[in-house]
């Protein structure tokens, strides 16, 4: 994986934010992730799935997108009895921000938000959502694309 080294056009290099209580900030950096397609897995680098995806790190990815990379503090957090401290998601986006946890858009999630979350703003035209659930991330479509 390959950090963005300026943040690519209009994003921030990197975001820190409080997306779970039980650990350190997280930060999140976006990435170039097609060079290492194959070996994400083997890396121990978890996917967080958008609805409508599955599989796992390495099948997510796509062409000519960035991903974001969620890293974890210590101690690492346990996701199904496996310690992991990175995540990535890998959609088409132009930009991204954190929402505070008392934010309004937060109250009525299901499951409920942990902490801050992230509004990914996709290219298409839609934004998604993405927050720790308590036993893992959770995303949600704020508004679809086109």
């Amino acid at each position: 994986m390959n950090a963005v080294a300026d943040g690519g056009p209009g994003l921030p290099r990197y975001l820190r934010a409080s997306m779970n209580r039980r650990t350190a900030p997280v930060v999140l950096v976006p990435i170039t992730a097609d060079q290492a397609k194959g070996t994400l897995n083997a890396r121990g680098i978890k996917a967080i799935h958008a609805p409508g995806q599955s599989g796992d790190a390495d099948e997510i990815i796509g062409a000519n997108c960035l991903g974001l990379a969620f890293f974890h503090g210590l101690p690492a957090v346990s996701v199904a009895g496996k310690p992991s401290s990175v995540y990535l998601i890998y959609e088409c986006f132009s930009g991204y921000t954190r929402v505070a946890k008392k934010a309004t858009l937060l109250k009525y999630l299901k499951p409920h938000s942990d902490g801050d979350a992230i509004l990914l703003d996709l290219e298409s035209g839609g934004q998604l959502l993405i927050y720790w659930s308590g036993t893992g991330y959770s995303t949600k479509f704020v508004r679809k694309g086109g």
